[in-house]
């Protein structure tokens, strides 16, 4: 699909995009990329994987919230 990659994170030496691909290009894409030297993986999309992964930020999310507020106890409590 023209114009579909995007850059998802960057670090000093690699960078990571997405690319959104017709079934009949994406052999001929794969292999002229890894020809260049790029490394492809594929992703399949799974709901229950997705949810799995709401439910776990959820949880970080709130226990996060919940050492926050002890910390913020103890620092009250430790330096006024």
């Amino acid at each position: 699909v023209p114009r579909s990659s995007k850059k998802l994170f960057e670090d000093n030496e690699y960078a990571l995009y997405t690319v959104t691909l017709f079934r009949r290009v994406a052999d001929n894409f794969r292999t002229t990329s890894r020809e260049k030297g790029f490394q492809i993986r594929d992703f399949e999309y799974s709901s229950e994987a997705q949810e799995g992964r709401k439910q776990e930020m959820d949880k970080l999310v709130q226990d996060q919230e919940s050492l926050r507020g002890s910390l913020l106890q103890w620092c009250y409590t430790s330096y006024g």
